[in-house]
């Protein structure tokens, strides 16, 4: 994408509360705010804080650039693979999984893709293990920085 108004049409159209992007030193993380007020009500539904630029302001509420951190381990004992962008989550290669629960995955393995703006990316282990557990379903959207998978070390 090659702007701010890029990504706010993405927010709103996928009708998310909430969208965090990375790409290389540039960070945005996007959110929106659902209070009930005396504001006027945006087009979505969401009540809008009166004083807030028309334009903007029933797309989204806060636009926050922040350091994003990653979790790396958590304290579950299992690795945590995250989705490294906004998209559609693919775990299948025609009609094969690449991998299912059980499996074990080596540094670099492919896991999954994701499909964003008609692209595939793929998403690869960067640990040893064995796959615990699959948190998204095949077809369904992630968002950024959302656990895919998790694997036992």
């Amino acid at each position: 994408m090659s702007s701010l108004k890029d990504y706010s049409d993405l927010f709103e159209r996928l009708d998310l509360t909430e969208i965090s992007v990375k790409d290389g030193d540039f960070e945005l993380v996007m959110k929106k705010e659902k209070t009930v007020n005396s504001g006027s009500v945006g087009n979505n539904g969401s009540a809008v804080s009166v004083g807030n630029a028309e334009s903007i302001a029933n797309t989204v509420n806060t636009v926050n650039i922040e350091n994003i951190k990653d979790a790396g381990t958590s304290e579950k004992n299992y690795h945590e693979i995250k989705a490294p962008l906004l998209g559609i989550f693919y775990d299948k290669n025609s009609d094969e999984p690449l991998i299912s629960v059980g499996t074990k995955v080596k540094k670099g393995d492919v896991l999954c893709s994701i499909e964003a703006m008609k692209m595939l990316n793929d998403v690869v282990s960067d640990t040893d293990g064995v796959i615990e557990e699959i948190c998204a379903k095949n077809g369904e959207m992630v968002e950024f920085h959302q656990t895919l998978f998790k694997i036992k070390e």
